[in-house]
């Protein structure tokens, strides 16, 4: 999420997603000094909001595959990696497929999938932990509020935030 570098008061900032067959989590993850925290949450939830939202250029999404097939082939050059592909392909599936074959899956890869994903994964609930000093921690109904808000909205705090500032 490039918004860390442009809000200094940001520690950090990062996303995480772990896929599987039938079902999957997806969550992100910041911190900050709790007189930021509610600046935090809701450049998150904006975030989030324009993920789902903004368009996907294709020159965008073609860079995304190539990082990805790069990424994959450079990680199988190293044997450990190699062998523990093999082995976690052989006990999910009972069978190895070659590297072509998932470059080949990336390259099939369109906007619409990606859109398709976006609004599953943002139709699903919100779960919300926090730990430290959370006094301005905003509660979960306006967290949703602030992801659900139209994109023309983002940068702006809820009504709930503006006791906070």
């Amino acid at each position: 999420m490039s918004f860390a570098l442009a809000h200094h008061w940001v520690n950090s900032a990062q996303a995480t997603n772990h896929a599987y067959a039938d079902a999957g989590v997806f969550g992100v993850a910041g911190s900050a000094e709790p007189a930021n925290l509610h600046y935090l949450v809701q450049v998150l939830a904006s975030e989030l909001r324009y993920t789902a939202e903004a368009p996907i250029l294709d020159e965008e999404l073609q860079r995304a595959k190539n990082q990805l097939i790069s990424m994959l082939l450079m990680n199988l050059e190293m044997n450990p990696v190699a062998f523990e592909d093999i082995a976690r392909q052989v006990l999910a599936s009972n069978e190895w497929k070659p590297p072509a074959f998932w470059v080949e899956k990336i390259n099939a890869v369109t906007t619409e999938d990606i859109q398709n994903l976006l609004t599953r994964m943002f139709k699903s609930p919100v779960t919300l932990v926090g730990f430290g000093r959370m006094s301005k921690w905003p509660g979960l109904r306006d967290i949703q509020e602030m992801i659900a808000a139209p994109l023309q909205t983002r940068g702006t705090f809820p009504s709930l935030f503006k006791r906070f500032v």
